[in-house]
């Protein structure tokens, strides 16, 4: 410890591997926040102490430019061409520029833990603030990290860090997926599908909840073999999910897909069987992009406000800015959905 002491400055991730506790705990206990054992606490205390940890002082330029950086994971295809983060990008560039912003977009290449570079435009405090749009790659490990090099106001789009109060803007997942399953139970259904995502983004897994809560509230037990495992990815997702409901012995009538791209995929599925939508099955989505409204036939889905968080996000990390507020003292804003109804639903009809 007092080689890396003498040798460069102490990190939190130095601190949290030799106290043998993760960068989140080492943050709430710097940053003095309840919930954790007194004995990690001074454990964690001891270790900095020994390492001679010191916060970064502010760095001007960071104050005082006109550049946001946008930090997003490497996705399989160009960010303005995903429907979903496209979308909230133009919010997040229209805010900035009328606030006489610059952004400035950091795609993060995948990597493990403490190896994945942190963007240069924030390593260098070049930045004003730094928005960070999803999770997947952006663990939470590495989400710290950002903020702690930042040592300026970060905002989280469609994520959020556990046990950590970073300001972040968010759709209610746990709605989005409630209200999707609540319109086919209305309709009729009570044995829906549900195609999960992947579980490394937050948002899904919450939507995943939603359609738990709403079957409970419907008194209807939910069964295991409707909920499959997730067998496909990057642009296949949904497509494994859909062959297995529909080799089941009793195959959903409906079906509730975590995206609108994995319905749409779904979808192509239940027609190469033979079947129809929504006489056979009904699918609904969630995320309301824009091709939804033009598929065959046109998706029932939920809303999210994309654009709408984008704009909010600027708002608020410009507000933390100019306040001088203490990036500590966190605000989650949680934006409604809306459930869209088109015509990939209705109620159960002919099984073939």
């Amino acid at each position: 410890m007092k080689d890396l002491a003498r040798n460069r400055s102490a990190t939190i991730q130095d601190i949290a591997r030799i106290a043998g506790v993760s960068p989140a705990t080492v943050s709430l206990v710097l940053n003095n926040r309840p919930g954790i054992a007194e004995e990690t606490r001074q454990k964690v205390l001891e270790v900095a102490k020994e390492l001679n940890y010191k916060r970064r002082a502010t760095r001007r330029n960071g104050n005082d430019g006109n550049l946001l950086a946008l930090v997003m994971e490497e996705l399989p295809m160009p960010v303005f061409t995903d429907s979903f983060c496209g979308t909230i990008i133009s919010g997040i560039n229209q805010a900035a520029q009328d606030a006489g912003y610059h952004v400035v977009l950091a795609i993060v290449k995948p990597g493990r833990g403490a190896d994945r570079q942190i963007p240069p435009i924030i390593a260098s405090g070049e930045a004003a603030g730094a928005i960070i749009l999803g999770g997947g790659d952006l663990d939470d490990e590495f989400l710290i990290r950002v903020a702690e090099e930042a040592n300026s106001a970060v905002v989280l789009v469609d994520n959020y860090v556990y046990g950590h109060t970073f300001p972040c803007v968010l759709a209610n997942n746990v709605e989005a997926g409630f209200l999707a399953t609540q319109h086919l139970l209305s309709l009729g259904h009570t044995r829906i599908g549900f195609i999960q995502g992947s579980s490394k983004y937050k948002p899904l897994n919450e939507r995943l909840l939603g359609y738990f809560l709403a079957l409970r509230q419907a008194s209807i037990d939910f069964s295991p073999e409707l909920l499959p495992p997730r067998m496909s990815h990057g642009s296949e997702k949904g497509r494994k999910e859909m062959e297995a409901l529909l080799k089941l012995r009793e195959p959903p009538t409906a079906v509730v897909c975590a995206s609108d791209q994995t319905a749409f995929n779904a979808v192509d599925v239940i027609k190469q069987a033979g079947l129809t939508i929504p006489e056979n099955i009904s699918i609904v989505g969630i995320d309301d992009i824009t091709e939804a409204a033009i598929q065959d036939p046109p998706l029932t889905t939920v809303h999210i406000p994309k654009r709408e968080m984008g704009i909010a996000a600027v708002n608020l990390l410009l507000s933390y800015k100019s306040s001088k507020t203490s990036i500590e003292c966190g605000l989650q804003l949680v934006m409604g959905t809306q459930l869209v109804v088109r015509e990939s639903t209705s109620s159960p009809g002919q099984r073939p």
